[in-house]
């Protein structure tokens, strides 16, 4: 009997983790790594400082009981896995074991989003943010590219309180590393006066496609890359608010809850204004390649301009 491979998507931001994670060790030697058979996003790590990585199967629970207690001798721990299990698997241990003591541990997932794709629904980490959002002091993190990746992880390392770091799928966002980046303070991409597109992890590239899609049917589009999707980059979004007449919120997650779920809450209490949320709109995705994912369900650059567009026609 013949067997047959499923292929899946892979991201390129683990291989920049996972090196500049090692790079920086080599002069920390507090910095240890905790894996839930997650060694694949960091092998380099593994092989040059096996004394300081440890690998507890697929037990994800134990992967963060453990991670608390490397985090509590007082030690730089960075948690990995795959987001739908580091997430949902062991969220009342993240609840209770890190953010009860609030331990300086770091999270760190793959395959955040629908990247899993053939893998279907069990493997979409697509209400990771609204949980991680409910949590006391928990920051939330998803770099936009391999460049911020790069940004992050010494960031990340000196962090002293507990973050989730979300790492997407690969798609380029930056030409260069001329850029600052800062925790909790959102990075305008792109200028424009007719509507604001606020996105995180692989949707700014998108993003950004999209806004020279919509320049080319007139309407000109702010793109803010909001990294940080908790704590939210308040003063971005009252800008985003006086300048521009629409907000869209732009991510690989379900709508409830996330990205446009933390800027609803914030504009209906502070500036109330026009918000459109794109996501996945509380569904169970269908199976499928990604690319075909992105484009049946509207998260392509095509797909974000076209549902733009319609909403801005609405409002004229």
């Amino acid at each position: 009997m013949s067997s047959r491979v499923v292929s899946y998507a892979r991201s390129s931001l683990y291989e920049v983790w996972d090196k500049t994670l090692t790079d920086i060790a080599s002069s920390n030697k507090n910095i240890y790594a905790v894996h839930a058979s997650g060694g694949f996003m960091i092998p380099n790590f593994i092989n040059s400082y096996p004394e300081r990585s440890v690998e507890v199967g697929i037990a994800e629970q134990n992967l963060i009981s453990i991670t608390a207690g490397i985090a509590h001798m007082g030690k730089t721990v960075f948690a990995h896995t795959l987001a739908t299990f580091l997430i949902y698997r062991a969220f009342e241990q993240i609840r209770d074991d890190i953010v009860y003591n609030q331990f300086h541990a770091k999270l760190v997932s793959s395959y955040a989003g629908i990247i899993a794709g053939p893998w279907a629904y069990t493997h979409f980490a697509i209400e990771d943010v609204a949980l991680m959002r409910t949590l006391p002091n928990m920051t939330i993190v998803s770099p936009a590219d391999t460049i911020e990746v790069k940004k992050l992880v010494p960031i990340a390392t000196e962090f002293q309180d507990p973050i989730y770091i979300r790492l997407e799928a690969e798609e380029n966002a930056y030409d260069n590393e001329n850029y600052e980046f800062k925790l909790g303070k959102a990075i305008t991409m792109r200028d424009g006066n007719d509507v604001t597109l606020v996105a995180y992890g692989a949707m700014v590239g998108r993003a950004l496609k999209a806004a020279d899609i919509l320049s080319k049917k007139g309407i000109d589009a702010q793109v803010l890359n909001m990294h940080t999707i908790k704590p939210l980059d308040t003063e971005a979004i009252i800008h985003a608010k006086k300048n521009t007449n629409l907000i869209i919120t732009l991510e690989e997650h379900q709508t409830t809850g996330g990205l446009g779920g933390a800027v609803s809450e914030f504009t209906s209490q502070n500036c109330p204004t026009n918000i459109l949320m794109l996501g996945l709109n509380d569904i169970i995705p269908i199976l499928g390649k990604y690319p075909d994912l992105l484009r049946h369900y509207k998260l392509d650059p095509e797909g974000i301009a076209e549902q733009t567009l319609t909403a801005y026609k609405t409002l004229q």
